[in-house]
């Protein structure tokens, strides 16, 4: 579902980033991939989702190489195979639960009623839907998070230290959800970390080092 062929990236500078990384991930599959500060794993996120462009090499989802899309068609296929979850959340502030939930289906032009309700109840806040972000904790925000990425059913979840700002009980429900939604979705996830605990949560860890990728 997704290849990542040779992919290299330089800094505007000329320092290499990335090195020559390979990697194929099937829907099921959920990998950690980890590595010290600046070694370059937000970098190559952003090169598998398409808003950054290797120097070389080939990034393969579901058949398309991205690299040779133009903007229109990555930002597309960005919101109907991709979702994200990040450290800071990203919630709308003004949209409330049950709207920043389906955003994505308002994006892709498509509303159901149903699926939001569905994963509000998967996620334990059925009963907060029409909260706003400014009334959860941060443990429910980031839920809140995970269902809006796998609200259109992504072949895909990156997640970027999605648990870095929370307290510890906080962080492993949210890694447990984060795990039970991807299997249950049949999507791949792929999550970026520091964290020995948050990686192991997951079916194979790498390590990105500076040589490369490498099984940890």
């Amino acid at each position: 579902m997704l290849q990542l062929a040779q992919i290299s990236k330089s800094y505007s500078s000329g320092a290499r980033v990335l090195s020559d990384i390979s990697l194929s991930l099937a829907r099921g599959e959920y990998i950690a991939i980890m590595g010290e500060s600046g070694v370059g794993k937000s970098t190559l996120l952003n090169v598998i989702a398409g808003l950054d462009l290797p120097d070389r090499g080939r990034v393969l989802l579901d058949g398309r190489d991205i690299t040779t899309l133009d903007d229109d068609e990555r930002t597309h296929l960005r919101r109907s195979h991709l979702g994200f979850v990040f450290q800071a959340f990203h919630l709308l502030p003004y949209l409330s639960v049950e709207q920043n939930i389906a955003l994505p289906l308002v994006l892709n032009g498509t509303a159901e009623a149903a699926r939001v309700k569905e994963l509000a109840a998967a996620i334990g806040l059925a009963e907060r839907l029409t909260r706003y972000p400014r009334e959860l904790s941060g443990g429910e925000m980031q839920r809140v998070a995970i269902a809006r990425a796998l609200i259109h059913r992504p072949l895909l979840v990156l997640a970027d230290e999605p648990t870095g700002n929370l307290d510890a009980e906080s962080g492993a429900q949210v890694l447990a959800l984060l795990r039970t939604q991807i299997k249950k979705c049949d999507a791949a996830g792929i999550l970026v970390t520091h964290s020995t605990q948050a990686a192991a949560t997951t079916d194979r860890v790498y390590r990105l080092t500076a040589q490369g990728l490498h099984p940890a």
